[in-house]
């Protein structure tokens, strides 16, 4: 028996196999480059081919098109403040556990970042912000499929690849809402690992990609990489899409349609298709709503947001990955060739340079350019991030 589940290209390591397989003889194993890919123990299996049905790659899930688009944040000035973007999903997830019900979502434990079940408003903290890492997601499934058998709601927040193994996993179930994130795609958490142990930390206690609309505002225990005129190695590669898996760059779910209920991001573009009057600075959500149920949710949660109803094609102008995958450039194929031949960092490096020197450019014009010149300059900067 082969031990290939699906395609390598397009599988994505959401562990729906993992958790499906009777005789749990599948486990995820890292790949040279840390991306984790199921391994089937052929002495144990009984070939079933469950794993193989409840694939989301060999059986694709329902595709939606989405029924509405806002712009969003939450009208708790402290919820926005502490949150990506807009803290739309922060709102959701206090709905529902407001109503009795359990969310799921990636947060930092045991020294990794991982899907975990939240059931108070005390520990919903733990998965707000972005993660620029994968998730490992496979241990809580029969979490979920417990919670839903129990009667409670589940809202289970993740990429869309994530949504769509809940879904291949459980079916379609008026207590479970799926929201899925606008993904850019995923590098592996041993890339991370290895950047951190660059900057001396082995044990992370606490850590936030971004914050707001500052995309680069990484933070891993007294690590700051905005306090740094060279741009973090780890988040340049991330936002240039050089560390994703294969999986990434032949995506599925980066299209117009969507998979789960309710769709959210960073409503980049936000204005350029059409006047927008309301202040975004703070961070501002794109919420776009699939189905009848995210409609539902979204109803019921109006009254905590500033809405402002947008047209789709402007979130989708305004994000990529809401019409096409991350491209596989050469600079992602000399990363993969480096990396791990030499460190995350001599890799990540290498294959950034120019990039690289055009942030150490912007920086410091930024910062120390005199106030005389400084639209001038910004001006300069706008053109220098566009260079390619």
């Amino acid at each position: 028996m082969s031990n290939e589940i699906c395609n390598k290209k397009y599988c994505t390591g959401c562990g729906a196999c993992v958790a499906v397989c009777p005789k749990q003889c599948i486990t995820l194993q890292p790949n040279p480059q840390g991306h984790l890919f199921p391994h089937i123990d052929k002495q144990a299996c009984v070939n079933c081919n469950l794993c193989r049905k409840t694939c989301p790659v060999n059986t694709p899930v329902p595709m939606n098109q989405p029924l509405a688009c806002y712009a969003a944040w939450a009208k708790d000035e402290k919820d926005r403040t502490s949150s990506s973007s807009g803290a739309a999903s922060s709102v959701f997830a206090a709905h529902i556990l407001k109503q009795g019900g359990v969310v799921y979502g990636a947060a930092l434990q045991d020294n990794t970042i991982q899907h975990i079940r939240v059931s108070s408003a005390e520990d919903l903290p733990r998965i707000k912000g972005s993660k620029y890492v994968y998730s490992y997601v496979a241990d809580v499934y029969k979490q979920v499929k417990q919670d839903l058998k129990d009667g409670k709601t589940v809202l289970f927040t993740g990429t869309p690849c994530q949504n769509a193994a809940v879904y291949n996993l459980i079916g379609e179930n008026p207590n479970l809402i799926l929201v899925n994130l606008i993904c850019h795609g995923v590098p592996s958490m041993q890339m991370l690992r290895d950047h951190l142990k660059a900057q001396n930390i082995i044990k992370i206690h606490k850590i936030q990609f971004r914050h707001n609309n500052h995309v680069d505002a990484f933070v891993c225990n007294d690590y700051k990489a905005l306090d740094r005129v060279f741009p973090d190695a780890y988040v340049i590669c991330f936002l240039e899409g050089y560390t994703y898996r294969s999986s990434c760059y032949n995506c599925s779910y980066a299209q117009p349609k969507r998979t789960g209920d309710i769709t959210i991001g960073d409503f980049w573009g936000l204005g350029k298709e059409a006047p927008f009057e309301g202040d975004a600075t703070k961070g501002c959500s794109a919420v776009i709503i699939n189905t009848a149920k995210g409609q539902a949710l979204f109803s019921t949660c109006q009254d905590k947001l500033q809405l402002f109803e947008r047209k789709y094609q402007e979130a989708i102008n305004g994000n990529g990955q809401l019409s096409h995958p991350v491209p596989y450039t050469w600079h992602s194929k000399l990363f993969n060739k480096l990396y791990p031949l030499l460190s995350f960092e001599k890799a990540a490096f290498l294959s950034t340079t120019l990039v690289m020197v055009k942030q150490v450019i912007i920086r410091s014009l930024k910062n120390y350019a005199p106030n005389l010149y400084k639209s001038v300059l910004l001006k300069f900067c706008s053109i220098l991030k566009e260079l390619k």
